[in-house]
């Protein structure tokens, strides 16, 4: 036998088909991006500490251990109201879209906004009222 006789031919790999059949994926909502699985968590820490932070820049200016400046008045302010409205919003959305929460707590995180937004909405008119006289 000769060696032409043994030789075979490379056989070509088989391939594998060139569109695999993908099942359709659904489309991320925009409350995904803040309410989803892993970034709830983050999302009220950085909204507490907004609100701290915030809480803290009108402590140093009420205290006297900072100088009165509006900026820093200004940054306190703001810090602190996007803090509080981050953090009720983050609690309805969550408390409404998440599925995957039990039952009960989702009913808390949505009366805990409505308490914070509350005492938010009245410690504003209180204090804007003793800040008149």
């Amino acid at each position: 036998m000769t060696q032409q006789e043994n030789f075979q031919p490379p056989q070509p790999h088989a391939q594998q088909p060139q569109h695999m059949y993908q099942a359709p994926q659904a489309k991320p909502e925009i409350s995904d991006m803040f309410v989803g699985k892993g970034k709830l968590d983050l999302f009220l820490l950085g909204s507490t500490l907004m609100l701290l932070l915030g809480l803290l820049f009108l402590d140093l200016l009420n205290s006297g251990a900072a100088d009165s400046s509006d900026a820093l008045l200004f940054m306190g302010y703001l810090l602190f109201h996007v803090g509080i409205v981050g953090l009720i919003g983050l609690l309805v959305v969550a408390g409404i879209v998440r599925e995957d929460i039990p039952e009960g707590t989702r009913t808390m995180m949505i009366r805990v906004s409505g308490l914070i937004a509350a005492a938010f909405i009245f410690g504003t008119i209180l204090f804007w009222n003793l800040r008149m006289f």
